[in-house]
């Protein structure tokens, strides 16, 4: 799939406020198209999402079925930064939009044979967002979407 382009990890544990304004993936993801009118907001606590909102109430219910389907699909199971800087803006498509730079989780699947995790999930809900800043280690390396370069 082009263009590609991402870092990705199973985590030890996530907690806060994810919002998905780029594109969501699973089966209604291309229906979706791009979220930057209807983002998905997860709430997430111990690794876990407790709760999905979205003025789309009919998105929103189908996020929760998919985060319901499999065992630990519910869980974050990799975070994912995306490394393709020649995608500037979401396209509404998953394949490309994980790869565009900035903050993307996975929830369910953890792919152990590649991160090392301990656990794993049959199923798999990736969502991605537009614009997102990430700091390591308290160091800003990403901002609205572009890395810094120092």
């Amino acid at each position: 799939n082009l263009p590609t382009g991402a870092l990705v990890t199973a985590v030890g544990d996530v907690s806060g406020i994810f919002v998905c304004d780029a594109s969501l993936g699973a089966e209604i993801g291309a229906a979706a198209g791009t979220l930057e009118r209807t983002p998905v907001r997860f709430e997430i606590e111990g690794g876990v999402c407790k709760h999905v909102r979205c003025s789309d109430l009919s998105l929103q219910r189908s996020v929760e079925e998919i985060l319901r389907r499999e065992r630990d699909v519910d869980r974050v199971g990799i975070v994912i930064l995306g490394t393709n800087v020649g995608i500037v803006r979401a396209t509404g498509e998953i394949v490309c939009d994980q790869n565009m730079p900035g903050l993307h989780l996975g929830f369910g699947a953890t792919f152990p044979e590649t991160t090392g995790a301990s656990w794993n999930s049959r199923g798999q809900l990736i969502a991605t967002s537009a614009a997102s800043d990430v700091d390591l280690d308290g160091s800003p390396i990403i901002r609205s979407g572009r890395y810094i370069v120092s």
